[in-house]
Order: structure tokens, then sequence, then C-alpha cells
């Protein structure tokens, strides 16, 4: 998808369910290239759907980080 096509299609912003359009995109944990919304609305940032989670969570960030 580029980033100057139209608004996502089954996808709305999580503040104001109003459409959202792309708005760049990013490295999560440093090999996920992950893609960035704004809403048309309220300019609301979002990303797509969180896939990458269960293997950010998979380790603590810091020794202290007990869960």
């Amino acid at each position: 998808m580029s980033l100057t096509s139209p608004a996502l299609v089954n996808e709305c912003c999580k503040v104001c369910d109003s459409a959202l359009r792309p708005f760049g995109s990013g490295r999560v944990l440093g090999r996920h290239e992950v893609r960035y919304y704004r809403c048309e609305t309220c300019g609301f940032v979002q990303t797509e759907h969180p896939f990458w989670l269960d293997e950010a969570y998979e380790t603590a960030l810091i020794a202290a980080d007990v869960g």
C-alpha cells in the first residue's frame, strides 16, 4: 500500500471512529516494518494491528521488570 492511498478499508480511528489515511511507516523492534495512520477528523495517529506485541513482551526491558 502506498502512503498516498485513500482511507483504509475496515479500519477506523480508535478515538472517534472516523476514517484513517496512511501517515507513514517505521521499524518496530528493529525488524518489523509497521504502517502508521492518521485520523481525518481528530488527528489521532495509530499503527496497523500490533502483530509484534507477543515478541515485544517475550523478555523484560530491564532486570527490575518482573512482570
